[in-house]
């Protein structure tokens, strides 16, 4: 009996971080070739892409509507914003889910890497002559485009 009290003690301390990450954090992805980074904050969730309905008439970026967690969620292809050139979807494709406090779009991705920290130190400019250049707050020494999640969520206004 006196094992199970000192068990349920332990079990009832609050957690306490050991780990902390520098600055925000961001999530690594690819998409045609290119790495990008987003900050997580934007990021409600990651889907694999199991169907894919188009919507007739609609123009680029959108590439058509989904169902994510029992809702219809619209699915775009920033590959034409971006200037990266556009490839056949794969069983691999996964949909990064981005919004504030609700899903506003899905964004088709190639793969989703880590999670990690990233300070605002660690974005250098975007060279001049990025084709999507409103669209990035910057790139990283390791030649990440970092995109700007706010104006992204503006596409879908």
């Amino acid at each position: 009996m006196e094992l199970m009290e000192r068990r349920t003690r332990a079990l009832a301390q609050p957690l306490v971080e050991t780990t902390r990450v520098a600055g925000d954090l961001v999530v690594h992805f690819t998409l045609g070739g290119e790495q990008l980074i987003i900050g997580a904050r934007w990021l409600l969730g990651v889907s694999k892409l199991v169907s894919l309905s188009s919507l007739p008439g609609a123009e680029p970026p959108i590439r058509g509507v989904t169902v994510w967690r029992g809702d219809l969620l619209t699915v775009l292809d920033i590959r034409t914003v971006l200037g990266i050139s556009t490839a056949a979807l794969s069983d691999m494709t996964r949909v990064l889910v981005l919004g504030e406090r609700r899903a506003r779009f899905g964004l088709l991705v190639d793969t989703v890497g880590d999670c990690v920290g990233m300070s605002a130190q660690d974005i250098l400019p975007a060279p001049a002559g990025s084709l999507a250049r409103e669209y990035l707050l910057g790139m990283t020494a390791g030649a990440g485009l970092v995109l700007d999640g706010r104006r992204l969520l503006q596409l879908f206004d």
